[in-house]
């Protein structure tokens, strides 16, 4: 009787256990970096499922990259031109999860330099309405990748993949 309860605990654990999914921008290059362009955590997502709860969807930290120039890399033009190519990209992160820039719930923006943050904001306020996501800036940081001057990670509330 012992093997049949542990049996049926594993199965009921199996079903509720939490998926994570990695979202991927269809046509943007791999890059050689361990982590995820944007992951899908999802409490009550499954296959066949009656009922699916909304996931949340966790996005990297993305920089003024073009990832369709040939060779991809960090963009001129100052901050509002890599602030504008950061957002796009988070918002191509965000469809292919199938949620748009109105889900994005928090964004967390890093300035190399915090003299840039109006430059920054003048760009940002462009991609998004009210109600604003809840954000925090900061500034002086020595940003991983050479030349950017603005990093901006967000996390978005985004559909169950199998809705």
């Amino acid at each position: 009787m012992l093997r049949f309860a542990s049996a049926v605990v594993l199965v009921a654990y199996a079903a509720a256990a939490p998926l994570k999914k990695e979202v991927k921008v269809p046509g943007w290059p791999s890059l050689p970096f361990p982590f995820s362009e944007g992951v899908l955590h999802c409490m009550s997502c499954s296959p066949g499922s009656a009922v699916n709860q909304p996931c949340t969807l966790k996005i990297s930290g993305n920089q003024g990259f073009d990832f369709m120039a040939k060779p991809p890399g960090l963009v001129p033009g100052g901050i509002a031109n890599q602030t504008k190519y950061a957002l796009q990209d988070i918002s191509a992160i965000v469809t292919a999860a199938n949620a748009t820039m109105d889900d994005i719930t928090s964004c967390t923006v890093w300035l190399a330099d915090i003299a840039d943050f109006e430059g920054m904001n003048s760009v940002y306020t462009t991609f998004f309405a009210s109600p604003y996501p809840s954000r925090a800036a900061a500034g002086g940081y020595s940003l991983a990748g050479h030349g950017a001057l603005v990093e901006i990670a967000c996390e978005a509330i985004a559909p169950c993949p199998y809705s």
